[in-house]
């Protein structure tokens, strides 16, 4: 499979690349905002589980101010702040509040993923009730919050919660995100309202960026008639990475000339056993046929009891 084969498969990972945006789920965004009106500038917008920074990528060019917040390093990009934390610490959300309110809260992080479905959406949900506390401290009256949600059992419990703090929540599907993943959007807005619903009531599915392209489609390299198709590699590489560091210490114990093993003479292989003479025609059991079965029983009546000389108490015999 060539590197070209990806630009085939996913047509918003190429689109990202030709326009400038660090992952392709700054498309989900897009659509998002295209569809429900989430930016208007100058708002003032925390990004929470920004890296690689492609969410925070779209902030920046709506003209709202960015605050970007991951416990990852981020390479820089105009117009956003970022902060190096973990999310669950109370002095990361401290600094964040340092800085003002927030209009919009987004999170589109996701945890490490384990291939076990029912794990992932537990550690996933887990990360959202995390973000609404977060977005609880920094919103303004009014604000908004934007999350990925993995819908499920779990997930009615999220949207019961949107519902007690906000006026407006609804589950969106970007056209972004493919058909077959369980990934979904909670948005919520009107934070603080008195019109929220006490966690009662449907949670309305809005499909978003329904005209745009296909994502579970595969399109040709030459998009576009007027324009030649070019590999082009990923805008920005992620900063010291988890799995370089473990690679690194690992090969700290390998050491980097290996000494040769010494020779040794070779040494004769053993002796086979001897080998075992064949058993003699004397050893061979003699055949039991009824005359010698008849001398090694004895005498016997004509009912069938034979006579055991040495002990003088019949037996039946053994015909």
């Amino acid at each position: 499979m060539g590197r070209k084969s990806r630009d085939k498969r996913d047509i918003y990972y190429r689109l990202a690349k030709e326009e400038g945006f660090r992952a392709r789920s700054a498309y989900k965004l897009l659509q998002l905002d295209a569809t429900l009106g989430l930016f208007r500038a100058p708002m003032r917008v925390v990004d929470l589980c920004a890296a690689p920074g492609g969410w925070s990528q779209v902030v920046a060019r709506t003209g709202c101010a960015c605050v970007a917040v991951d416990l990852k390093e981020m390479a820089p990009i105009p117009g956003v702040f970022r902060v190096v934390g973990d999310l669950t610490a109370r002095d990361t959300v401290e600094r964040i509040k340092a800085m003002g309110g927030a209009d919009v809260v987004l999170c589109d992080g996701a945890p490490d993923v384990y291939g076990l479905g029912d794990i992932d959406a537990a550690l996933q949900h887990r990360l959202v009730e995390v973000a609404v506390e977060v977005a609880r401290d920094l919103l303004v009256p009014g604000g908004a919050f934007v999350s990925k949600v993995y819908r499920g059992p779990r997930s009615d419990r999220i949207f019961r919660d949107l519902r007690r703090r906000f006026s407006d929540v609804v589950c969106a599907k970007p056209k972004c995100s493919r058909n077959a993943s369980l990934e979904a959007y909670a948005v919520a807005r009107g934070f603080g309202s008195q019109d929220a619903r006490g966690g009662r009531g449907v949670v309305p599915f809005v499909a978003c960026g329904f005209e745009d392209f296909d994502a579970d489609s595969s399109y040709p390299l030459r998009l576009f008639p007027d324009r030649e198709y070019a590999y082009r590699d990923p805008v920005q590489m992620p900063i010291n990475p988890t799995h370089l560091a473990a690679t690194t210490s690992h090969r700290r114990h390998i050491p980097d000339e290996v000494e040769p093993l010494e020779e040794t003479a070779a040494r004769p292989s053993p002796p086979p056993p001897p080998r075992r003479p064949p058993a003699s025609s004397s050893a061979v059991a003699p055949a039991h046929d009824a005359a010698s079965l008849a001398a090694a029983l004895g005498p016997k009546n004509s009912d069938g009891v034979v006579f055991d000389d040495a002990a003088g108490a019949p037996r039946v015999a053994e015909e």
